[in-house]
Order: structure tokens, then C-alpha cells, then sequence
């Protein structure tokens, strides 16, 4: 056989591996993030911001003081804002897989761009690589709320509902997924649901995408 096939099966392996969530230590209590402990300015140490496929550069994750907060005072915001289109910012958390799982966050879209691409974000979960995991998203200008599943980098949509929420003011994002069956919420509404099978475990993370400012709090997963 010659190299380039060797390399070809190699890589398809590879990808069939990550796709099917194989391998990995699972989450074995549940974990809570209120950022109260980390340092103001800087990433959390129990999360990492890696680069996605589509951009070479990754977002930028602080922690910043909101009086407001649901616990106050610290949260977690993505602060970039010079990304445009199909870049999309992730903030990965250091745990063991998850595969049935709840979680929870806050989230609030800020309107700190005059001229938005995009606003709002939400929880990414069974994460196995920047190009491979779902997520669940709210958007403030589209008025929806989406699940997506992200596969070699390529996006695509799940399940799409119509939702207004509030710019400037926190939204409760829930998330129930057990095997295939995928359950997400807004504001205690469960709103979506969907079967799929790309993704049997991984961990859980937070996203926006291109230049969306959004802060969260209180970031809840635990295994079923």
C-alpha cells in the first residue's frame, strides 16, 4: 500500500473514533463554575480556548466582575470581537467525558458592538476536538434558539425555535442528553428535542461565534 493510503486509512480511523466517542474517563460527579475564585482578567485554569479549524486564532476568554451576576460577582465573558462569519469561540472545561448528562448556565448577550455579526452563545457538550461536539446556542438578532452539531468542523443544524429573550439581561440555557435523545431549554420552556448519534460522550464547554459578546455564570453539569 502506499503512503498516501496508509495515511488516508489513518486518518479515517482517526475520525471515525472521535465521532463515535470513543476512549476517555467519564465525569463521574457533578461540577459547578462560578468563576468566584478565579482571577479577574484571566482565563479560568479549569478552562482551556483552543483554536477552531475555521480560524487559526482562538477567542478570548476573561473573567470580568458583574454585580448583577446570579452569583455574584464573577463571571465568565467572551471579550473578542474582531472575529467575523463562521469563526466560532470556544471555552473547553478540564473534566473526564460526559455522556448522560444535565447541565445549566447562565447567559447574557451583551451589546458591546455597535454593529453586531452576531450576539448571544450557549453550552457546547460531548466535545471530543475543536471540530467535533454539539452545542446549543441562543441568538438575541435572530430570535432563536438552535442546537447544532459541529462534524470536522462543518456545522449543522439540529432543531431551530422561535425565542426573543433580552439583550443585556441573564438567560438560563438547559441541556438534557441521554444516549441519542437530546433535550435543550430556555427559561425552564423545554423547546428543542432531537435524536442523533454523532456524538456518544465528551466534555462540555461554552461557545459564541464570530464577534457576539456574552457573559455566563453558574455553569452546572452532572452525569445521569
Amino acid at each position: 500500500m502506499s503512503p498516501s493510503g496508509k495515511t488516508g486509512i489513518v486518518g479515517a480511523i482517526a475520525f471515525a473514533a472521535a465521532v463515535a466517542g470513543c476512549g476517555g474517563t467519564r465525569l463521574e460527579g457533578p461540577r459547578t463554575w462560578s468563576f468566584e475564585a478565579d482571577a479577574v482578567g484571566a482565563t479560568p485554569a479549569d478552562f482551556e480556548v483552543p483554536a477552531t479549524p475555521a480560524g487559526a486564532v482562538a477567542g478570548k476568554w476573561v473573567v470580568e466582575v458583574d454585580p448583577g451576576a446570579p452569583s455574584p460577582r464573577q463571571v465568565l465573558t467572551q471579550v473578542a470581537t474582531e472575529f467575523r462569519e463562521s469563526h466560532f469561540n470556544l471555552a473547553v472545561a478540564r473534566t473526564a467525558d460526559t455522556g448522560d448528562f444535565s447541565l445549566s448556565v447562565h447567559v447574557k448577550a451583551l451589546a458591546r458592538v455597535a454593529d453586531p455579526e452576531d450576539r448571544g452563545g450557549g453550552p457546547l457538550f460531548r466535545y471530543r476536538d475543536p471540530a467535533n461536539y454539539y452545542l446549543c446556542r441562543w441568538n438575541p438578532l435572530e430570535e432563536n434558539f438552535r442546537v447544532y452539531r459541529v462534524v470536522a468542523g462543518k456545522r449543522e443544524q439540529l432543531g431551530s425555535a422561535r425565542v426573543a429573550g433580552t439583550t443585556d439581561e441573564w438567560h438560563t440555557i438547559g441541556v438534557e442528553a441521554r444516549g441519542a435523545q437530546i433535550t435543550c431549554s430556555f427559561d425552564g420552556q423545554p423547546l428543542l428535542g432531537m435524536k442523533d448519534e454523532s456524538f456518544a460522550a465528551g466534555r462540555v464547554g461554552l461557545w459564541t461565534k464570530a464577534d457576539a459578546v456574552a457573559s455566563f455564570d453558574d455553569f452546572k453539569v452532572a452525569p445521569r
